[in-house]
C-alpha cells in the first residue's frame, strides 16, 4: 500500500516521468518481442 500511497502522492511531471520510465523498463526487458516490430514499423511496414 506504501507504493500506492507514492503514486497518488506524486506531482504529474513526476508521474509522467515514472511512466516513461516503466515503459522504457518494459520495452528493454522484452526487445526480444518489441525489436522486430518497432524495427519493421521504421522500415514502414
Amino acid at each position: 500500500m506504501k507504493v500506492l500511497g507514492g503514486v497518488m502522492n506524486m506531482t504529474p511531471a513526476k508521474g509522467l516521468i515514472a511512466l516513461l520510465v516503466g515503459g522504457a523498463y518494459l520495452i528493454i526487458d522484452n526487445w526480444e518481442t518489441v525489436g522486430p516490430v518497432i524495427k519493421s514499423l521504421a522500415r514502414g511496414g
